[in-house]
């Protein structure tokens, strides 16, 4: 038996999975995703319900990306100077607080619809320091060379667990009522937070001198001074504005285009995590092979593509076919974005590269408040165009840039 039990572990359970320590780290992270998943679609929806307002509705996923503009950079620091499993504890920790507060006032009538807002933005600074916190722990587990093969399986575990998290949140609502995602995902944070908490400390702390402002501005010039790095973040910086915004208009894609219910709402995003899915099984797959600005810059077009098909469908099946594309496309660039950014910075730099690309996608609510108020004015199907649109031309400009760097770099891109 025990030798059965060795081949199935061999064979069966990804490389990653078998160190303890990352195998502890992925259970907290899939849980503490289960519970985003559940607060970013029952939010929007929420808003929507009080407001009857598209432009609200989008709104509410700009305030919880908001925090990120201005603690992006100083949270890559935070997530360098502090212990990084204690800090995606605590941040998991204050976002169930947050949660829970959102469950009780949606109990109540659309008068609090500017609290909830407040709150969301309370709980998106959390995932502002977690974020390049985690990332930059699993290097820590893994070294450079382990790295890419980690994030996709990590990457595989926290969009497989989101598509439940999806579906949770549209059932839930149609069932138990609005607020009811809200008080189950704090219950998950919790569990995460806790699973979390107890990973072994993996390196040294920072020396007595170290600060957080001295940090944050250190970085910042090493940053501009790698060409890939900066190549990186500024293509994440539009694409994330005009392209993830998708994910602001889907209440009113379901509601005003395709016509369907919160339950509808869960099944379109549930699509969209089926390809995140499919996204981070090709690069735990491929690992260090994909990881180049001329593989971003592909599936950038592909992704517009995709966006600008989407805006003229009206048939639910190939919606969801062309959302799990668009699904797999988001994935692939967050997961080659994060192992390129760390693989042209020093060791002690990961922390901070991560948080200047929070802060570069940061923006990202720019994009929900633009393309909501033309989803508002012109129509959803105009809004998801026009993203689309812009995305394709970005990558073909950035596709010249790209060309300069390899020039200079001898083509290490």
């Amino acid at each position: 038996m025990h030798c059965c039990g060795g081949f199935v572990k061999r064979t069966l359970v990804p490389v990653p999975l078998r160190e303890p320590r990352f195998r502890r780290l992925w259970f907290g992270s899939i849980t503490i995703a289960f519970s985003e998943w559940l607060e970013r679609l029952a939010l929007g929806w929420l808003v929507l319900e009080l407001t009857n307002s598209i432009f609200l509705s989008t709104l509410a996923f700009a305030v919880r990306n908001m925090p990120s503009m201005f603690l992006g950079l100083f949270s890559g620091a935070v997530a360098d100077l502090f212990t990084r499993q204690r800090l995606i504890g605590f941040m998991a920790g204050l976002r169930a607080a947050t949660m829970l507060s959102i469950g009780g006032l949606a109990l109540g009538d659309g008068s609090v619809t500017w609290v909830i807002l407040v709150l969301a933005a309370v709980g998106g600074a959390t995932r502002t320091v977690e974020v390049p916190a985690t990332q930059a722990l699993i290097s820590d587990i893994f070294g450079r060379e382990g790295t890419p093969r980690a994030i996709g399986v990590h990457g595989f575990g926290v969009r497989m667990i989101s598509l439940l998290g999806a579906l949770a949140a549209g059932l839930s609502i149609q069932v138990m009522g609005s607020a009811s995602p809200f008080f189950l995902g704090a219950m998950f944070l919790l569990l995460g937070a806790a699973l979390v908490w107890g990973i072994p400390a993996l390196r040294p702390p920072k020396p007595p001198g170290s600060g957080l402002w001295r940090e944050t501005i250190d970085g910042v010039r090493i940053m501009r001074k790698t060409p890939v790095v900066m190549a990186v973040l500024m293509l994440a910086f539009m694409t994330e504005i005009f392209g993830f915004s998708y994910n602001a208009l889907l209440p009113g894609f379901a509601d005003r285009s395709m016509n369907v219910g919160p339950a509808g709402l869960g099944t379109l995003t549930f699509a969209s995590g089926i390809g995140a899915l499919l996204g981070m099984a090709i690069v735990a797959s491929y690992g260090f092979r994909m990881v180049a600005l001329r593989t971003v810059l592909v599936v950038m077009i592909c992704f517009g593509c995709l966006l600008v098909g989407l805006a003229s469908m009206r048939s639910l099946p190939i919606a969801l076919l062309l959302l799990v594309g668009i699904g797999t496309a988001t994935a692939l660039l967050d997961a080659i974005g994060w192992a390129l950014l760390q693989r042209h910075v020093p060791d002690e730099m990961r922390g901070r590269v991560l948080g200047a690309w929070i802060w570069a996608i940061s923006f990202g609510w720019m994009g929900a408040v633009i393309l909501g108020a033309v989803g508002e004015i012109a129509g959803v199907d105009v809004a998801l165009r026009a993203g689309g649109v812009v995305v394709c031309l970005v990558a073909a400009i950035g596709a010249f840039w790209v060309r300069r760097i390899a020039f200079h770099t001898g083509g290490a891109t």
